[in-house]
């Protein structure tokens, strides 16, 4: 049994298991493009801002996590702060489907080191975006949002 708990109002969430509240899978800030909002605005960024910055390519999908869940011994995907969401079952798909043949030593790294993956999935037949993609896949997020919480390739 899980439950979600949101962290702040940007769209970080974390996914606990009820038995002894260990994180499964967690979220990180949402991103937001240059004046986007007010604190994405060059004139609030002069004194938001940390240098040096590193910048890259952030992909136009939906966020997927996995995670692992001590108390099934498996493999938690999570997608729009559920597990139960039809992009949650998408991702799940994808992902196996991607990476079936390394399930085990993912679900053994995960469970080793309490991270979680953070993917953007892209699957532009099921949820399409401004941008167009020809086919789906899975981008794994190259950034750390909790050193020795997170895993991110």
């Amino acid at each position: 049994m899980t439950k979600m708990d949101s962290a702040n109002s940007a769209s970080s969430w974390t996914l606990h298991e009820y038995t002894d509240e260990r994180d499964c899978n967690r979220a990180y800030d949402k991103f937001f493009n240059i004046g986007e909002r007010r604190e994405t605005e060059f004139a609030a960024l002069k004194d938001r801002l940390v240098f040096p910055v590193r910048a890259w390519v952030k992909e136009n999908g939906y966020l997927g996590l996995v995670g692992y869940d001590a108390t099934l011994g498996d493999l938690v995907f999570a997608s729009k702060t559920t597990t139960e969401s039809e992009f949650a079952e998408w991702f799940r798909h994808l992902f196996l489907q991607s990476y079936g043949k390394h399930v085990d030593v993912i679900r053994q790294y995960l469970a080793e080191h309490n991270v979680c993956l953070v993917c953007e999935v892209i699957l532009p037949t099921e949820d399409p975006h401004i941008i167009e993609y020809v086919q789906d896949r899975i981008v794994f997020a190259r950034h750390s949002v909790s050193p020795g919480k997170i895993c991110c390739c």
